[in-house]
C-alpha cells in the first residue's frame, strides 16, 4: 500500500509540475544568436524586427532564420516538434515588459501549437507559429522584452 501511495504522489507531482520557460534564452544570449542566425541565413536587421514584432517571414531563408533562433534556444524535440515549454518561453519573452501578457500569450501559444498542421520543415513550422501568434494576440505584444528593450 505504501508503495502505491508513493507512486501516486510521484505521478501527481510530475504531471502537475508547471513547465518552466527557457529564461536563459534572452537578453545578450538571444541577441548573439540573432546575429549568428542572421549571418547564417543572409538576413538583415529588418528580418530580426519582423521576428520581434511577430510578422510573417519575408522569404524561405527568413523562415529558417527563425527556426535557427528557436533551435539555439532548445525549442524543438528530437522529432522536430516544439518542446513542451515553448508556450512558457514565448510568454516569458513577451511578458517581460508587461506581466499582464503572460497568460494571454501562453494560451495563444498553446492554441497556435495545437492548430499547426503538418508543416514540411521546422522552418515552415516556426514561421507558422510566429504568424499565428501575431494574428491571435493584441498588436502591442512583441518579443521586445526578450531582448530587454524598453
Amino acid at each position: 500500500m505504501r508503495l502505491f501511495v508513493f507512486i501516486f504522489v510521484v505521478i501527481v507531482s510530475v504531471f502537475s509540475e508547471e513547465l518552466e520557460p527557457n529564461s536563459w534564452c534572452s537578453d545578450s544570449f538571444l541577441e548573439n544568436i540573432v546575429f549568428k542566425c542572421l549571418e547564417e541565413y543572409n538576413g538583415i536587421l529588418a528580418d530580426a524586427y519582423d521576428f520581434m514584432y511577430l510578422r510573417p517571414a519575408a522569404n524561405e531563408r527568413m523562415k529558417c532564420f527563425r527556426a535557427c533562433l528557436f533551435n539555439e534556444c532548445l525549442s524543438f524535440n528530437s522529432d522536430g516538434n516544439f518542446a513542451a515549454n515553448v508556450p512558457a518561453t514565448t510568454a516569458f519573452w513577451t511578458s517581460r515588459r508587461n506581466s499582464s501578457y503572460l497568460q494571454i500569450v501562453e494560451e495563444a501559444a498553446e492554441n497556435c501549437i495545437n492548430s499547426l498542421g503538418d508543416e514540411a520543415t521546422i522552418c515552415d513550422l516556426t514561421d507558422a507559429y510566429i504568424t499565428c501568434l501575431g494574428e491571435n494576440t493584441p498588436h502591442e505584444i512583441t518579443f521586445r522584452g526578450a531582448f530587454n528593450l524598453d
